[in-house]
């Protein structure tokens, strides 16, 4: 299952793999925004999106809001390996 995002930017890549190009973003925050309801929902939510984007062979992500993430989260971005580009 992709989203209307993912659905649109196949359209503007052509005949390219989207896999190399598009990088989703997810969401981060506690307190503003969209925010989740705790840091542990956060967390669990930030694996979850990990693992559908490298399910999905995409080549990177990112994440919006950084700066209201919860501290909790930090340890968690620290111990992923490192990403490599397939570009």
């Amino acid at each position: 299952m992709t989203s209307k995002s993912v659905d649109d930017y196949k359209i503007a890549e052509g005949e390219r793999n989207i896999g190399n190009r598009y990088r989703p973003t997810g969401n981060v925050t506690i307190t503003s925004d969209i925010p989740f309801s705790s840091a542990h929902a956060c967390l669990a939510a930030t694996r979850n999106f990990i693992t559908a984007v490298e399910h999905r062979g995409y080549g990177g992500y990112s994440f919006w809001c950084m700066d209201e993430a919860p501290q909790e989260l930090w340890p968690l971005l620290e111990d992923l390996p490192p990403a490599v580009s397939r570009a």
